[in-house]
């Protein structure tokens, strides 16, 4: 086997032992998979296998998909992807959580790529699923 199918091939299996360990460790109705809208994840939308993959594993396995999204930091994003958020304009737990990242500036890039921008947009959005805006589809 070459080294590079030996690397996937353990993240592979890196990828499975994280998955069972969250089977272990959480109960089903609290499990969650995060589809970012990052380049990677918006990447896997175009392909028409995915979307139908998503569609059976609703109808076989009765999961619900939520959309869910940060809200109050996209709303402080008034152009969008790229543009300059002030700490100071968020709510309370998006500003606790940027303090916890021991960032210390007045502004962070709103984007996948940016250090608070990430946590926010994806694990604090995680996190605050019952918080968050969150449309079933």
């Amino acid at each position: 086997m070459s080294e590079q199918n030996t690397t996937l091939a353990k993240k592979i299996e890196d990828s499975k032992k994280i998955i069972l360990e969250a089977y272990e460790k959480f109960p089903l109705e609290k499990m969650r998979v995060a589809y970012t809208g990052g380049k990677d994840s918006l990447l896997v939308l175009w392909f028409d296998e995915v979307r139908e993959f998503i569609k059976e594993s609703k109808a076989r396995y009765g999961i619900t998909v939520d959309m869910m999204h940060n809200t109050d930091v996209s709303l402080h994003a008034e152009d969008g992807l790229g543009s300059e958020v002030r700490v100071a304009d968020l709510n309370e737990h998006n500003r606790r959580e940027v303090k916890r990242l021991d960032y210390e500036e007045e502004t962070f890039t709103y984007e996948p790529e940016s250090y608070v921008g990430n946590h926010l947009m994806k694990t604090v959005t995680c996190m605050l699923m019952d918080t968050v805006h969150s449309v079933h589809t």
